[in-house]
């Protein structure tokens, strides 16, 4: 973790990767996202935790618990992360179980970007992508940074393009993460 305020102060055009490709997690989100696009799929609850919205991109995050119509009483939880652009939406489920390792890179992503405060230079751009890590994650997140303008909050992933908030932190997605896991232990 020493490593981030060192690279941070390299300046000029500084990229740090948190990791994000690899194998998928068995049974993680590829379950909660395959149920939920099958038809006859019964949305049990949902609650909406937090959105960001920017001008023209908004995205809700909304944690639920489906049933699958097959097996009465099974039912799977986790996070959908619906995201809007002018071309369209995208819709990501995310499974509870990967929500944690998730806001784990967040807090990573945050304490680096603590660190790279305070630049009165240059340009950069700390990202939790890393080819070659173990678990493969459904949600990655960018914190771009260019002296004079507002910061950049960006959502991607494996099978979604980057989506980018000016003007958003990462702040509120910490707590969007929290308030998901929090809601979901208390149901």
């Amino acid at each position: 973790m020493k490593f981030y305020p060192f690279a941070v102060l390299l300046g000029g055009l500084t990229s740090i990767s948190f990791g994000q490709e690899g194998p998928a997690v068995p049974g993680a989100s590829i379950s909660l996202e395959t149920l939920a696009s099958r038809s006859g799929t019964r949305e049990v609850w949902a609650e909406e935790v937090g959105r960001l919205d920017s001008g023209k991109n908004s995205a809700a995050f909304t944690v639920l618990a489906i049933e699958d119509p097959t097996r009465t009483g099974q039912q799977i939880r986790g996070l959908r992360l619906a995201l809007s652009v002018p071309e369209g939406t995208r819709t990501l489920h995310i499974a509870e179980a990967m929500l944690q390792p998730l806001k784990e890179k967040l807090d990573g992503l945050a304490m680096a970007a603590r660190a790279w405060s305070g630049r009165d230079h240059g340009y950069g751009m700390i990202s939790t992508v890393c080819p070659g890590e173990e678990v493969r994650l459904p949600l990655s997140f960018g914190y771009h940074y260019r002296h004079g303008a507002k910061p950049e909050l960006s959502l991607g992933g494996p099978d979604l393009p980057e989506f980018v908030f000016p003007g958003s932190t990462l702040s509120q997605l910490l707590d969007i993460f929290g308030k998901a896991i929090q809601t979901l232990k208390l149901r």
